[in-house]
C-alpha cells in the first residue's frame, strides 16, 4: 500500500490504485491484470516481481542513508537499481508488457549517477524517486519488502518527494 502525504493520498491495493487529490478523485483497474500506463495493478511472473522487490529494497536503503546524512554504500544499491530496472526493462520486452519494460528503463537510467555527497546525492535522487514511485504505484513490492510505503516531501530539495517506510518524515 502506498499512502501520499501533502494533501495527496494514494492508497495502492491488488484491484485498484485510487488518487485523490484537492477533492478530485481518479480510480483505474484493469480488466486483463496489464499495465497500459495508467495507475493500474498488474500481476507479475516470480522473475519480476523479485525484479520489483530488488527496486524497493536497493530504493529503500538509499533514501534511508540520504535520510542519515550518508552516502556510504549508496553506489552498491544504486548498481542493484540499475540491474532490477534492466530485468524489468527486458522481461517487459520479452512478455509484451510496454508500461513494465518502461518503468524498468527509466529506474535504470535514473540509478546511473554518482554522488560526492549527500547533499548531491538529494538532488539526482529526485529523479530516481518519480521513476521508483511510478513502478511501485502499479507493480507493488512483497511484503518482505515493505507492507506499507509512505510518499513523503523531502525537506531539503525542491520538489523532492521519496518513499520511506515510517508514515513520519524521516
Amino acid at each position: 500500500m502506498l499512502r501520499f502525504f501533502q494533501g495527496v493520498a494514494v492508497a495502492v491495493t491488488t484491484a485498484a490504485v485510487s488518487l485523490t487529490i484537492g477533492g478530485c478523485s481518479d480510480t483505474s483497474t484493469s480488466s486483463d491484470g496489464h499495465s497500459d500506463g495508467n495507475a493500474q495493478t498488474a500481476t507479475l511472473d516470480q522473475a519480476a516481481q523479485a525484479a520489483v522487490d530488488q527496486v524497493g529494497r536497493a530504493y529503500l536503503k538509499v533514501q534511508r542513508n540520504l535520510a542519515n546524512d550518508s552516502i556510504e554504500g549508496i553506489q552498491g544499491h544504486l548498481a542493484t537499481l540499475q540491474q532490477a530496472g534492466s530485468t524489468l526493462k527486458q522481461h517487459g520486452e520479452d512478455n509484451g508488457h510496454r508500461a513494465l519494460a518502461g518503468y524498468g528503463a527509466a529506474v535504470h537510467d535514473a540509478s546511473n549517477f554518482e554522488a560526492e555527497n549527500a547533499e548531491a546525492a538529494r538532488e539526482k535522487l529526485v529523479p530516481l524517486s518519480a521513476a521508483v514511485i511510478k513502478l511501485l504505484r502499479v507493480h507493488q513490492p512483497s511484503d518482505q519488502v515493505a507492507s506499507t510505503l509512505y510518499l513523503a516531501k523531502c525537506p531539503m530539495v525542491d520538489n523532492g518527494l521519496w518513499l520511506q517506510t515510517a508514515e513520519k518524515v524521516t
